[in-house]
């Protein structure tokens, strides 16, 4: 069971699962932006179990497609045994959205590590082969792959998730097409048919009226 405390849309606020402080005690941060979320998680999260928070004009203002922002914590404050995590790890995503509602790109927030290695001027590093360079960095995010659609806003490709320094939209070339990606064929009515994959093995689903087959790969 929980509590949900959320805005006249029906959308954003702090769902609290038992297990986590009640939501009456949420105090409200007059204010929260992207900026200053991302910056003091545990001062909007406090001790309920999620936050959430969107712009709907992002466009209007940065020209980025609109964004949202889920906390969520990882541990109950009280374990129903006297114990608990107050200062729980806390998971940090971003998700930006296409004017479909889709998910354009999801960014969420991970250990320090490799991730995209940009210049003085901003633009991805390139190897001598034309792939994106890495370098380390404290502010790591896992930011997912591309995602192409066909003309029936079906999912034809879908490329590799990539490590980013930034929870910025980032919308380059090299990373739309980064690694590599799976190739997936539908027949006139939308049914998936084939999905090739980069090794050159794939899956296959044959359909008649009466018989429905899947034909998995197999790496040799």
């Amino acid at each position: 069971m929980s509590t949900i405390h959320g805005d006249i849309l029906g959308s954003g606020g702090a769902p609290s699962p038992y297990g986590n402080d009640r939501i009456d005690t949420y105090n409200e941060q007059a204010d929260a932006s992207f900026a200053t979320i991302l910056s003091e998680p545990t001062r909007f999260l406090q001790n309920v179990s999620q936050y959430h928070f969107y712009e709907l004009d992002t466009w209007a203002k940065s020209n980025t497609p609109p964004r949202s922002l889920d906390l969520v914590r990882e541990e109950f404050v009280h374990d129903g045994r006297g114990g608990g995590a107050v200062n729980s790890p806390i998971q940090v995503t971003v998700i930006y959205s296409d004017g479909f509602g889709r998910e354009l790109q999801t960014r969420q927030k991970v250990e320090n590590g490799p991730a995209i290695k940009r210049d003085s001027t901003g633009a991805v590093v390139l190897d001598p082969q034309g792939r994106p360079e890495e370098e380390d960095s404290e502010e790591r995010w896992l930011a997912s792959g591309h995602t192409v659609y066909n003309n029936k806003q079906l999912t034809v490709r879908q490329y590799e998730p990539f490590y980013s320094t930034t929870a910025d939209f980032e919308s380059d070339a090299e990373l739309q097409a980064y690694g590599v990606s799976t190739h997936t064929h539908y027949d006139a009515v939308g049914r998936e048919q084939r999905v090739d994959m980069p090794n050159g093995t794939f899956t296959k689903v044959e359909t008649t009226p009466w018989k429905y087959a899947t034909m998995i790969r197999t790496i040799p």
